[in-house]
């Protein structure tokens, strides 16, 4: 089984630094076309989540193999703090299903933030001009 952490997939992230084909890498390891490029997007991810963090949740993010695959949405937003915040709850026997629900809780954590702004906003408006009530942003216009 090809997971990204196995000798096999190790081998096969290696030989894409030495820049071969994919049909080349496909035949010399025995493996199917879509099983090299699941693994040439996992060594692009890799080098991206390298590229965007520090060393120890790009660590993080190798250790979960093919799994962090399904990180897709923050590595193409680069979203750094979604990186950081969902790799730190990662081990090797993290499960697909764990990770989703990691995501799901960042998900609806920034929700809240989101949610939480304009409250704030209003409460510095308020301070600022020393009003009260609920709806300070309506007071300014």
């Amino acid at each position: 089984m090809i997971t990204g952490k196995d000798p096999i997939s190790l081998q096969v992230l290696e030989a894409f630094t030495q820049k071969q084909k994919l049909a080349d890498i496909a035949a010399t390891f025995d493996l199917s076309l879509d099983q090299v490029k699941r693994l040439k997007r996992l060594f692009n991810y890799i080098h991206t989540v390298d590229s965007l963090t520090n060393e120890q949740t790009t660590k993080q993010f190798k250790q979960l193999g093919t799994k962090g695959l399904f990180l897709y949405p923050y590595i193409k937003a680069k979203d750094t703090q979604a990186l950081a915040e969902i790799l730190a709850f990662t081990t090797e026997q993290t499960t697909r299903d764990e990770l989703l629900e990691l995501m799901q809780q960042y998900d609806a954590k920034q929700t809240r933030i989101r949610a939480d702004v304009p409250s704030l906003f209003n409460g510095i408006y308020a301070k600022r001009n020393g009003l009260s009530g609920k709806n300070y942003g309506a007071a300014a216009g």
